[in-house]
């Protein structure tokens, strides 16, 4: 009775409202033994307790004989895929050869039906007209999509130079070269409209297809190619699955509105052989990609092309992490150190997943949501296979992804794709590989570009040259900038004194930031923001979804909310250009600045009600903010003179009194206007040294900064001011 269970539990029928199992009496087992025997046959595969699948077609209610005694048999198990036998054990890949056998052999008795010899190739040859290629091509390619989909491989055998194999015994075992693991009959079942096929599960997986049935025509003999398609589906191990959208090809009913193996009929089959990877599990096995160039995506999980014109499954992939402790691998090189994005992602939605009662019907109500298999993570390793980075911060059914990862130089890296959780079935994904461009540097080093007042830093294959004070923005270090000489400190405080006398205003964009919506915040950083010195102006602009009430951003300065924007009333309009701005109080932006250590950060917040997605393809989405604001002096320069004011005398009355020079006077100043100014400034204009070249405007020399030349107007301008002891300009 034990042996009748497990036969009832992997029932299944092609086109069929029930399928109907049974063992082969004793006595038929014996027969079977002995003629093979006779013959010389291999023993080990003579179909002595191999369940039978017999296959109704929808209009033929399965015979009460078997009805109650199958019931009470399903009820005793529900699997996910309803996947209950293998030709190899879980997971794992095989090469299976498959065979016609030859017209005139006797095909016992399957499910009831008498014993007759196959006529496939005088009955398909007939519907066929003769075309003999047309419909071997059929079977072929219902192989190949099983092929193409999975760890499995196929071949045709036949014998003799024929057609057909070596004619042993229906239900000899396969030797790859005379005879197929998969041999394949025909002959009367039941007439036309009833049975239309029946297979063995695994280790026989042998089919017996009805004759009395039209095999041709239309989507380039769907019906043919779908029953042969679902009948290897029970050879390969599948039983029915029961679904509210009938739409897989292991489903009690046959279908033709698509072709082939759908979404959970993959899954299914990568449970049982793996994905067409297979075997991938270690560097070792890895699947090469080859070499990305720069700029190139490598995509991974694709379906293949149909063997014939069709749509692709919905929701198909042809990657999977099948199981528990399931890992894939996969090599790829770079020409030159590189920086690369990675995405992987899961694939699949809820759909109900129940199986088939013994009476044929369905159960239901058993949902299964087959994105949120397996926790997916990755891995990079170098060519040593170290890891070189981790990705396990998505949750189950998530995306992960990498970004701008730098590889640190040219050669063969791997991904290594893994579960993190422990998954009892398979989780389809697909993902990508782009190398998104060629690193400018791996170490510090590559990027010195010679300033010593500059910090030459290698961040992310990217080289940096910042320094830490940078007041007149530059790009040089202050402080190196005085002790190179290359900036004057007369007040010896650290800070150039063009910063302390002449700050420019402070004006910055963030440029468009996109999407902006609900879901989709965005941020920008005013790096290295100056202290503000009068009040600062926020002004936005945005094309997005905001014409009402409900859709508004919310504005955050490091941190603190300072209200909505672009709320209905300021006429916004949906997907057109509109503007609005906010005012803080120089206060408010310095104590922003210093709590963002020098940075400020300016935070949108988009309403529940802000579609990121509202305007058109192709339409921009995007929100802006510009800053602008008077920068605050730290020291008076009253003459102009580019020294602030603490550094001469006379409250920065000190044009005439020469504070620097090394020839003749030496005071720095000396507080006196006397003598010995008025004649070093005339041995230094005689020999048109430029300190002679005056730089005070509005007084006298009217062109500022100087830089006209050393002429007569300088000395008539610093005679005046000498003789009359530097009065305020």
């Amino acid at each position: 009775m034990q042996q009748l269970k497990k036969a009832a539990l992997v029932i299944a029928a092609a086109g069929c409202t029930a399928g109907v199992a049974f063992i082969a009496s004793q006595q038929d087992r014996s027969e079977h033994a002995r003629t093979a025997v006779a013959q010389g046959m291999d023993l080990t595969r003579v179909n002595t307790q191999t369940p039978v699948m017999a296959c109704f077609s929808p209009d033929t209610p399965l015979p009460e004989r078997y009805s109650a005694a199958i019931e009470s048999m399903f009820l005793e198990s529900m699997l996910r895929h309803n996947f209950v036998a293998s030709w190899t054990g879980t997971g794992q890949g095989t090469t299976l050869s498959w065979s016609f056998v030859p017209d005139g052999l006797t095909i016992p008795s399957g499910i009831g039906e008498p014993t007759a010899p196959s006529n496939l190739f005088s009955t398909l040859d007939g519907q066929f007209g003769g075309n003999r290629a047309i419909w071997i091509s059929r079977f072929d390619q219902s192989f190949q999509r099983w092929a193409d989909l999975s760890g499995l491989n196929y071949i045709r055998v036949t014998d003799g130079g024929n057609d057909w194999d070596d004619g042993a015994f229906w239900g000899a075992s396969g030797n790859d070269v005379t005879r197929g693991d998969v041999r394949i009959s025909m002959k009367p079942i039941d007439g036309g409209s009833n049975t239309l096929a029946y297979n063995s599960f695994p280790t026989n997986s042998d089919m017996v297809i009805d004759s009395a049935e039209g095999w041709n025509g239309g989507s380039s003999d769907r019906f043919l190619r779908n029953t042969i398609m679902h009948e290897h589906g029970h050879g390969l191990g599948a039983a029915h699955i029961c679904s509210t959208t009938t739409g897989y090809l292991m489903e009690p009913f046959l279908q033709t509105s698509f072709d082939g193996p759908q979404h959970d009929d993959i899954r299914g089959v990568h449970r049982g052989y793996g994905d067409p990877n297979e075997p991938d599990n270690n560097t070792a096995s890895a699947t090469d990609l080859g070499t990305i160039g720069s700029g190139a995506t490598v995509s991974l999980g694709g379906l293949p092309a149909q063997p014939v014109s069709a749509p692709q499954p919905n929701f198909g992939a042809n990657l999977s992490i099948d199981a528990n402790s399931e890992q894939d691998f996969f090599e790829f090189s770079v020409a030159t150190p590189a920086l690369i994005d990675v995405t992987i992602d899961p694939v699949g939605f809820t759909y109900d997943d129940s199986d088939q009662a013994g009476n044929g019907s369905c159960f239901s109500g058993n949902p299964n949501d087959s994105e949120e298999i397996a926790n997916l993570a990755f891995q990079i390793l170098d060519s040593g296979a170290t890891v070189i980075a981790t990705f396990d911060s998505a949750g189950l059914g998530q995306n992960e992804v990498a970004t701008d990862l730098l590889l640190p130089s040219a050669g063969t890296y791997f991904l290594r794709v893994f579960e993190t959780n422990s998954p009892p079935d398979s989780q389809l994904y697909q993902g990508s590989i782009t190398v998104t461009g060629a690193a400018e540097c791996t170490v510090n080093g590559d990027c010195d570009d010679g300033d010593p007042c500059t910090t030459d830093t290698c961040n992310n294959g990217e080289c940096t040259n910042d320094a830490a004070n940078d007041c007149n923005n530059n790009g040089r270090d202050d402080v190196c900038e005085i002790a190179q000489g290359d900036a004057e400190d007369c007040n010896m405080n650290g800070i150039p004194d063009d910063c302390e006398i002449d700050p420019d205003p402070f004006a910055e964009s963030s440029g468009q930031l996109n999407p902006i919506g609900s879901g989709s915040p965005q941020s920008y950083t005013f790096v290295g923001a100056s202290e503000a010195g009068s009040d600062v102006t926020l002004d936005f602009e945005t094309i997005g979804d905001f014409n009402s009430g409900a859709e508004f951003l919310e504005v955050f300065v490091e941190g603190v909310s300072y209200g909505n924007i672009f709320v209905s009333g300021g006429a916004p309009v949906d997907c057109f250009l509109s503007t609005n701005q906010i005012i803080l109080t120089a206060g408010e932006w310095n104590t922003a600045r210093t709590s963002g250590g020098g940075n400020v950060t300016v935070d949108f917040i988009a309403s529940a009600d802000v579609d990121s997605g509202a305007c058109l393809p192709g339409q921009d989405n995007y929100i802006q903010v510009d800053v602008s604001y008077d920068t605050n002096a730290s020291a008076s320069d009253t003459n102009m003179n580019g020294i602030p004011d603490e550094c001469e005398t006379g409250g920065g009355c000190a044009f005439a009194d020469i504070t620097t020079t090394s020839t003749c006077d030496t005071s720095t100043p000396d507080g006196v206007i006397d003598l010995s100014d008025f004649s070093c400034y005339l041995s230094l204009w005689s020999t048109s040294d430029a300190f002679a070249d005056i730089t005070l405007t509005g007084v006298c020399d009217v062109v500022a900064g100087g830089g006209d030349g050393v002429d007569l107007s300088d000395f008539s301008c610093y005679l005046n001011e000498w003789s009359a002891g530097c009065p305020m300009p």
